[in-house]
């Protein structure tokens, strides 16, 4: 866009308001945006809507959120176990951000091993020379334990006096965890050049016309039912009309982020660790160290470059499909149904994506396994 005379604006404007946010903060291009309108379409004095924003990172330990990043051994009881490769061990994963409902996890599924630490704060009415950052901070342990993920989140202050917030950070770290916020927004048009005419969406307690709201909208959702009997039923209602609306599914935008170590690291109590934070225009990626320069299990130094997966099963696997291989119960269910079918010498044939299915059944003593496969990219 360009203001001028005959551009797309007549003059500069002196607030902007947008919502250019994500879970990653960044991830919808507000660096740049921002800084665009800095120097084409705003004055120097704009007021910005949202203001400012500080992003916050926690180091935990946590195998429930490790089992999404890492695959692991498979132990078969009468059987080698199956091992991934030296290539998946070394792997630093996949570069896109794992966007979680922290507040849903359960305090036994993870570990806090340092305070919230604030890493990087944006102010989107300065000018910056770079879009890219990097942040090395040194932080002092509170609970042993083994450093395998960052936690992230960030908050937004909405006026250049911070006196409104709206944080997504979860519950245990909320800046007011017994009013957390729920963004609402409507709009209404004008239909004719004198205003004469309204159409308004607001909610009753804001309408322009609350006694003469006008029927404007139909309202659509649908259920599934998952098995031949019904017995199952998924909904989507909206919870005045749910079956059962105190046992509804959590849906929403914002969300907070995991971020995972290269590798999982032991930490003591009272020690003090490198926490590595990065951003380009787009991305955040976090490292921790028992200290700077801190070598990984082949003696080279620990990369700080955001993560790209080189083993392939990060591309091919999502991170829940991760979590679901390394699901051991699941897997040694599989097993023992396998041993009751699989006699020794035989021929089987496995219909699925990365399963461990295949690699069972051969070492349960299957003489050919074929897999038919419908992923193009394994």
């Amino acid at each position: 866009m360009v203001s001028a005379k005959g551009g797309d604006m007549e003059e500069r404007a002196n607030i902007l308001v947008a919502e250019l946010l994500d879970t990653e903060l960044i991830g919808e291009g507000c660096l740049y945006t921002y800084q665009h309108a800095l120097k084409h379409l705003v004055t120097p004095d704009c007021i910005f809507v949202p203001h400012a924003a500080t992003v916050y990172a926690q180091v935990v330990e946590s195998d429930f959120m490790w089992n999404w990043h890492r695959l692991r051994d498979l132990p078969l009881k009468g059987a080698n176990a199956l091992v991934p490769s030296s290539d998946m061990e070394a792997c630093t994963g996949a570069a896109a951000v794992h966007d979680i409902q922290l507040s849903q996890v359960k305090e036994e599924q993870f570990k806090p091993l340092t305070e919230p630490i604030k890493v990087f704060r944006f102010e989107f009415d300065k000018k910056t020379e770079s879009l890219e950052r990097q942040v090395d901070l040194s932080v002092m342990v509170t609970e042993t334990g083994r450093a395998q993920a960052v936690l992230m989140w960030w908050d937004i202050e909405m006026d250049p006096d911070s006196s409104v917030l709206l944080s997504v950070a979860p519950s245990w770290a909320h800046p007011t965890p017994h009013n957390m916020q729920v963004v609402l927004m409507w709009w209404d048009i004008e239909m004719d050049p004198d205003n004469s005419v309204l159409l308004s969406v607001a909610p009753s307690w804001a309408h322009p016309t609350p006694h003469n709201m006008q029927t404007q909208v139909v309202l659509m959702w649908w259920d599934i039912e998952m098995d031949p009997d019904s017995s199952v039923l998924l909904s989507v209602a909206p919870s005045w009309a749910h079956p059962t609306p105190h046992n509804m599914q959590w849906r929403d935008h914002w969300m907070q982020a995991v971020y995972f170590n290269n590798q999982s690291i032991p930490v003591e109590k009272g020690q003090q660790v490198a926490l590595h934070g990065r951003h380009d225009e787009y991305s955040l990626w976090f490292q921790v160290q028992q200290q700077q320069g801190s070598t990984n299990s082949t003696g080279s130094e620990v990369s700080l470059e955001r993560p790209v997966c080189r083993c392939g099963g990060h591309m091919v696997w999502s991170r829940p499909r991760l979590g679901m291989l390394n699901d051991t119960a699941r897997w040694h269910t599989y097993a023992a149904a396998l041993k009751q079918v699989l006699a020794p010498g035989q021929t089987c044939v496995s219909v699925s994506d990365a399963s461990w299915l295949p690699l069972m059944a051969a070492r349960l003593g299957a003489q050919e396994v074929g897999l038919l496969c419908l992923s193009v990219s394994l």
